[in-house]
Order: C-alpha cells, then structure tokens, then sequence
C-alpha cells in the first residue's frame, strides 16, 4: 500500500534518515541538516516540491531508494588523503516497521572502487534514470560492479542493443536487499545457500534472461557449478525465460552476439527448443 505524503509528512520522514543531533562536550545539542534546511533544499530542487511530492505519492520506492540517497550525497562529503585509494559508499535505505522502530541501522551501506560504479546521475546515463521516463535501467539510482566485464556487459547492452527493454544489475544485492536470488546446496558443506545472478534482461519481445558472468578461472570450481546448475533448472525452459552463464571474456558481447555463439555458454538454454531460443528476440 503506497503512503501519501504532505509536504510536512514528507519532511519529517526524511528528517529521520538525514538530521543529525551531536552531543557537544558542555552538554548542549548541535543539530545538522534540520528540518527546515531540508525543506530549504526541496524548494530550491529543479523539479520543485510539487513535482517530488507527486513522484513520491506514485511510487514510495523513489523516496527510499532515490531522494534519500541523493539528499545524503549533497549533504555529507568522503574526503580522501593524495594517493589514497578512492571509493565510493552508497546507501541503500531500509523499509522500517509502521511504528518506525529498527532494531538495527535503517540502511544497507555499499562501498564500491570508483572506476567501478555508475550513478544515474552521471551525464552519459542520466537518460536512463527512474527519473527520465526512459526506464531502460536504474532500478537503484547506481550501480557498483564487481568486476570490469559485468561493467563491460552492462555499457554494451545498455547504449548498443536496441532488442533490450530492461537491463538491471543486480548482482550488488546480495545481503537480503532483495527478493530476486536462487537456492542451492553448497557441494562442500552441504548447506542450504542463497546465489544472486548478476543481470535480469527484459526483451523487447517481452522474455527475460538472467544472466552471470564468470571469470574463467572460477568456472571448474564446484561452487560455480552448483549456482548455475539450480539456476539453470529454476529458469531455462519455463515460457519466456533463459538462464546464460557468460565467462567473463565474451561479457563486451552483444546479448544476441553470445546467444548465438554456443561455446561461450557454460550452463542453461540446454532444454530450450531452437524456436523458444530465437523468440528471446
């Protein structure tokens, strides 16, 4: 159920993820990024209040994964020592209870190397932002990869394939951020553990695939092999779904190009008819 905000309502939630009230040493209370500072920053916002208000009356997720975040950037600064690595951390807010309590930090704190991660503020992917009305991606408002060749796959599908709807990493959630994830049996301990793919794909055609990629190295192992064979069996061969394991040498591909080159899929389309495979397209 979507709550509906006021100006005022919206304020006071906000308030309590970014007003920070600091205990100085002679006992009085130093209070930074007030309320009224936030409204102050809403009002002098491009889109205006009115246009945020209804944004976040529409979808409430646009509050808690997008307008907290960015306020949360403006305010506070990462400052780094000359020659110290750099980094990028992003928060991801929680959904509390009704009451408003958490037992715990009221979000999930990511840190990223900055050669790897994407905002949807950035000037080349800005187009596709959940603000853009493009929707081709950006379902957080950034991405931080693990490893160049999901970087590489994720650039080359999003700007060149134009039998892409939907293109999502979610390969950074992986800590009870989502729902979108596949149970196996670790081959070792014989364990029950949970695996998150790194990309789901909606096509123009209206199919998805989920995708991962893979350093070659960590194919033979026995970990990797187990994700991708209940994966495999969770998604290829349903109507309108394909699992693809993608060795992180072809990821620059094109979907459609590593589709159509058998060698470079490890796992899945195995029970896929040739008729079901081309009609991803």
């Amino acid at each position: 159920m979507q709550r509906k905000f006021t100006k005022y309502s919206l304020i006071a939630e906000l308030s309590l993820y970014l007003t920070q009230h600091i205990k100085n040493e002679d006992g009085t209370l130093t209070i930074r990024h007030s309320p009224t500072e936030i409204s102050q920053l809403l009002d002098k916002a491009t889109d205006g209040m009115d246009r945020i208000l209804c944004e976040v009356n529409q979808n409430n997720d646009v509050l808690y994964d997008y307008l907290i975040p960015k306020l949360f950037s403006l305010m506070y600064k990462v400052e780094y020592e000359d020659g110290e690595p750099r980094e990028v951390t992003k928060y991801l807010v929680k959904h509390v209870s009704d009451d408003g309590s958490s037992s715990d930090r009221p979000y999930f704190e990511f840190v990223f190397d900055d050669d790897k991660y994407i905002s949807d503020e950035d000037q080349n992917f800005k187009q596709f932002s959940q603000l853009s009305g493009n929707g081709k991606s950006f379902d957080l408002s950034g991405y931080g990869f693990d490893s160049k060749p999901e970087l590489d796959f994720f650039r080359t599908n999003l700007f060149e394939n134009e039998h892409i709807k939907h293109i999502w990493f979610t390969g950074m959630l992986t800590h009870g951020q989502s729902e979108f994830l596949v149970r196996y049996i670790d081959p070792e301990s014989h364990a029950l553990r949970s695996y998150y793919p790194d990309f789901l794909v909606e096509m123009d055609s209206g199919n998805f695939c989920i995708i991962e990629i893979k350093g070659e190295n960590l194919i033979p192992d026995a970990d990797t092999q187990a994700k991708a064979e209940y994966a495999s069996r969770m998604f290829s061969g349903k109507h309108g779904m394909a699992y693809l394991f993608v060795p992180s040498h072809n990821a620059h591909s094109l979907l459609m190009e590593i589709l159509s080159d058998e060698k470079s899929i490890q796992f899945g389309l195995e029970q896929m008819h040739e008729d079901e495979r081309h009609g991803l397209f």
